[in-house]
């Protein structure tokens, strides 16, 4: 069964934003090459985890193969625990894809072929492939497959969720078969669901299926974490959003393939989009290597590097294809795109009423007028002790100056005064990520910890805790100037 909207909320809550990329070690074409013992290559792999550690990346996803198990499935999962140990060891969390209908037919095992030279992803393979696919009788291995593999990795922290089947039913140049890939697609989550992992089921909505109604639907219905791809302009993603935010019940949602520079998906038009949503994202591609997925996807043979690469950040030393983007990428992952609070007293003034301050009264959350002549009683309501978030040192909670001990934090959606009880409820109901302004990005608004995409809002005075809109003036109602304390 499906995760409720408030177990997947919690879980995700509980992570820092998603920022990296989908990883293959660049000496591998395919993920067969990756796996298979006698090309698994633990020091690239090493090294250039590393390399995305040092972006400020926080997680990778990774492909898997049904024939790596079915011909070894011990020795496979050996290699699965050392790539996580890897992995770890990093920083990084992994999310792991099972199936796949994408680029070509008729996998095998054995020595890889060599990349096709100007091809992008010239020899990456389907999983299962379109024979096995097309024929349910030979399912049977597949469900041991998927069982095997999420029960023995399934309690583990240091997988993040379970790509159950990238892109099923593909029908763009060079990927698979539509039929029967939606009853494998359903199989695959019985499957999982089965093996009960504590991390939470997906499968991605991509352009293929994003206007068929019975594969997004189903996703909709049975993905814990909303996960698409989107390799489009800003406007159609953030409209992508809007849609599966709406439409997933206001479940998490996460893009697990995007970056595609030549045709308007770059990271400097995306990530301040996905921070700001909230939205975890992958970008295709690390390093440059034999996948060749720096060649755009129609590239012909034998073509010359092109001078803007498609997908990939790095070359195999770890210098950037544009240097510009480590930039951009790191000014994001270095602070997860929040705005840095000093610690210490501070008032918060309003930005549409700036003759009223962030205050406490009755233990409720308001905005009230006050200038010189407010009572010493008023001025220490609206006086705050800025301190790293009870849930997490990188947000902020904010603490009575007059009433130490009791803290900001929502409860019914209602801003209150409450002491700090230590329980992990009221801990998360206290913490707020200070993010830019959505009226004025030299200010700042609080998004709740615990209910991503609400945030700290004035109506009639009050404030509440209320999911995000689009127009003027809830951007100006949830906006705030941090001003010296009214009270010393």
């Amino acid at each position: 069964m499906q995760w409720s909207n408030d177990k997947a909320n919690q879980w995700y809550a509980e992570r820092p934003w998603l920022i990296g990329c989908n990883f293959i070690p660049s000496t591998s074409v395919n993920q067969l090459e990756m796996w298979q013992e006698e090309s698994f290559d633990y020091e690239t792999i090493r090294r250039e985890l590393g390399y995305a550690k040092g972006l400020g990346f926080n997680t990778v996803r990774v492909f898997l193969h049904n024939l790596l198990w079915e011909y070894d499935a011990t020795r496979f999962k050996q290699r699965i625990e050392s790539y996580l140990e890897m992995a770890d060891r990093a920083g990084i969390c992994t999310l792991f894809v099972l199936f796949d209908d994408c680029w070509n037919d008729n996998p095998s095992w054995g020595k890889q072929p060599n990349p096709i030279p100007g091809i992008h992803n010239s020899q990456w393979v389907r999983s299962p492939g379109s024979r096995v696919v097309d024929n349910p009788q030979d399912w049977p291995k597949l469900n041991r497959y998927v069982k095997d593999i999420i029960g023995a990795f399934g309690q583990d922290k240091r997988v993040l969720m379970w790509d159950l089947y990238n892109e099923p039913g593909s029908s763009g140049r060079n990927c698979g078969p539509e039929k029967n890939a939606f009853a494998l697609l359903q199989q695959a989550f019985e499957w999982a669901r089965s093996a009960n992992p504590i991390q939470p089921l997906t499968a991605g909505i991509y352009r293929g299926i994003s206007s068929n109604n019975k594969f997004k639907q189903f996703l909709l219905e049975q993905s814990d974490v909303i996960t698409f791809h989107n390799y489009n302009d800003v406007t159609n993603l953030k409209n992508q959003i809007l849609d599966l935010k709406t439409k997933g019940g206001r479940r998490p949602v996460v893009c697990t393939e995007y970056m595609a520079r030549t045709i308007g998906s770059r990271f400097e038009t995306h990530l301040p989009v996905f921070e700001q949503e909230w939205v975890g994202c992958y970008n295709w591609g690390l390093v440059k290597g034999k996948t060749q997925t720096y060649y755009p996807w129609d590239s012909p043979y034998n073509a010359p590097e092109p001078k803007v690469w498609f997908h990939d950040i790095m070359r195999e030393n770890g210098t950037f294809s544009i240097f510009q983007e480590m930039e951009i990428i790191k000014t994001i992952t270095q602070g997860y795109g929040l705005k840095s609070l000093r610690e210490g007293l501070g008032s918060f003034q309003s930005f549409n009423y700036q003759d009223h301050h962030v205050r406490h009264k009755d233990y409720l959350g308001y905005i009230s007028p006050m200038n010189s002549s407010s009572s010493t009683l008023e001025k220490n309501d609206a006086t705050w002790n800025i301190k790293p978030g009870l849930a997490n040192t990188r947000a902020v909670s904010l603490e009575s100056k007059n009433y130490p001990g009791f803290y900001l934090r929502h409860q019914n959606y209602r801003l209150k005064l409450n002491q700090n009880d230590h329980t992990d409820l009221f801990v998360a109901d206290a913490t707020f990520w200070p993010k830019e302004g959505l009226a004025d990005k030299n200010a700042i608004s609080l998004m709740s910890f615990n209910y991503p995409d609400h945030y700290i809002r004035h109506r009639n005075y009050e404030l509440w805790l209320d999911l995000q809109a689009s127009d003027d003036l809830f951007k100006k109602d949830a906006t705030f100037d941090i001003v010296p304390p009214l009270a010393l």
